[in-house]
């Protein structure tokens, strides 16, 4: 963990109590290193690493993460259109899922619904309409 990785980590600290186990602790002793640290410690110690990064990744998590931005998602799944398949078959299995159920649905095709979640915009208030993973308050997951 580095506090050059983002926003929200830039405010982490060096020693941190876990939130579960009030006993427990975590060292992040590279907090404060840059980028450039990294690999200079990489290359002088000869320490493997992940390949992707040669490939021009900057980060490696899951490919198309919510919480990743619309431009990165988008770029990974260009890399990955095997994953992109299996995002489209997860939005027509909640359509149908819903339509199966007589609920309503805001996407009239899968195309439409991956669209719009890679787009990042939120649904509008609508007490009637499904997320992603299709889950609401009176629902099971689909």
């Amino acid at each position: 963990m580095r506090r050059a990785e983002s926003v929200k980590r830039s405010k982490r600290n060096m020693l941190e109590p876990c939130n579960k186990h009030k006993k427990t602790q975590f060292l992040h002793p590279i907090i404060d290193w840059s980028t450039d640290d990294v690999w200079e410690y990489i290359k002088k110690y000869n320490v493997p690493y992940c390949k992707l990064y040669d490939q021009g990744w900057k980060r490696i998590g899951c490919v198309g993460c919510p919480f990743a931005s619309v431009k990165q998602r988008r770029w990974e799944l260009d890399q990955y259109p095997a994953i992109e398949k299996m995002w489209k078959k997860g939005c027509q299995a909640i359509i149908d899922k819903r339509k199966s159920t007589g609920k309503d649905c805001k996407f009239k095709t899968a195309d439409e619904f991956y669209e719009w979640w890679l787009s990042g915009q939120p649904l509008p208030k609508d007490d009637n309409l499904t997320n992603i993973f299709g889950i609401m308050a009176d629902e099971s997951i689909t």
